[in-house]
């Protein structure tokens, strides 16, 4: 079975400094049926030891690097809501700057390797995870001041918070316990109580959940799904855990789902000729298209946003 859980943190280390390869922009598709002109992807892109980000317009034009050409390292981005500012890791700091790549600063630097930034809706707080305590810490920006957001001793790998801000979902062994083979989806209040799974395997089946993104009304969750050692699909449910279903079949790696801002599409990455490329598809998971179509990298962690 393919894990995915410490894949994000093994590109961090092998991310140290060589220019990532330029995105190629595929054939536009009909602008009748593309998602709003006026959002854009982030992304990761990966060369032989280094690491960039990218944005790219949903139809597949206009990538731009939004990191200094030559810096190798950044990865993991969060378009804030109003589309201006752009969190993201670096090695053991978070940094934010403008959505055009501008204006680069560090906001805090951890002791051990940083991810998964998420922004609050007024745009003063960065939630993020560290590999330290495998948890998810507050951040908030005018002060510097740090707080961690739970006290319960759990493996929170691949967290992602509610738009409400009230609940965590995230990826975890906790109730299968190390070594089991079993990566499932637990929800959580950002307190740390009121702890469920929300995704539960099949007696004796291999099994890993991961990467758990919320629609942006809070009632689903997109993710992706490895069983049995196949490859990956992106799976959505409801946010109770009902109404689970297979998004995209295929035999394809499909991974790092994520939400357009409006709920009507989603992109993820998806393994095409031994790399990974950013696609698009309607949230019914029909129209997949890719977008990045790489050439000499590998794309991955897509996040969507209203960039200005």
């Amino acid at each position: 079975m393919r894990h995915r859980l410490v894949l994000p943190f093994v590109l961090l280390l092998a991310a140290c400094g060589h220019d990532a390869g330029a995105p190629v922009a595929p054939v536009v598709a009909d602008p009748a049926d593309t998602p709003a002109a006026d959002t854009r992807l982030v992304f990761t892109s990966l060369a032989t030891g280094g690491s960039a980000l990218w944005s790219v317009r949903p139809d597949g034009s206009d990538p731009i690097r939004l990191s200094p050409t030559g810096l190798g390292g950044d990865i993991f981005s969060a378009v804030s809501p109003s589309g201006s500012r752009i969190a993201f890791a670096n090695g053991t700091s978070l940094w934010t700057m403008n959505s055009d790549g501008s204006d680069r600063r560090v906001v805090t630097t951890a002791a051990a390797r940083v991810g998964f930034p998420e922004w609050s809706r007024d745009e003063r707080t960065l939630y993020f995870y560290s590999t330290v305590e495998q948890k998810v810490w507050k951040l908030h920006l005018a002060s510097g001041a740090l707080a961690l957001l739970d006290t319960m001793t759990l493996d929170e790998q691949s967290p992602s918070l509610s738009p409400d801000e009230t609940r965590l979902a995230f990826s975890s062994q906790k109730a299968s316990g190390p070594g089991s083979g079993l990566v499932e989806l637990h929800l959580m209040r950002v307190d740390g109580t009121e702890l469920r799974r929300i995704s539960v395997s099949a007696p004796g089946v291999s099994m890993g959940d991961d990467g758990a993104a919320w629609s942006p009304d809070g009632s689903k969750l997109l993710f992706a799904r490895t069983v049995g050692g196949e490859p990956s699909n992106i799976w959505v449910m409801n946010a109770d855990g009902s109404g689970l279903r297979m998004l995209i079949p295929g035999t394809e790696d499909d991974m790092d789902p994520t939400w357009s801002p409006d709920g009507h599409w989603i992109a993820f990455a998806r393994f095409v000729g031994g790399r990974r490329d950013i696609f698009v598809a309607k949230a019914d998971g029909s129209s997949a298209r890719n977008v990045t179509k790489s050439i000499g990298s590998d794309d991955q962690f897509p996040r969507w946003g209203k960039i200005r």
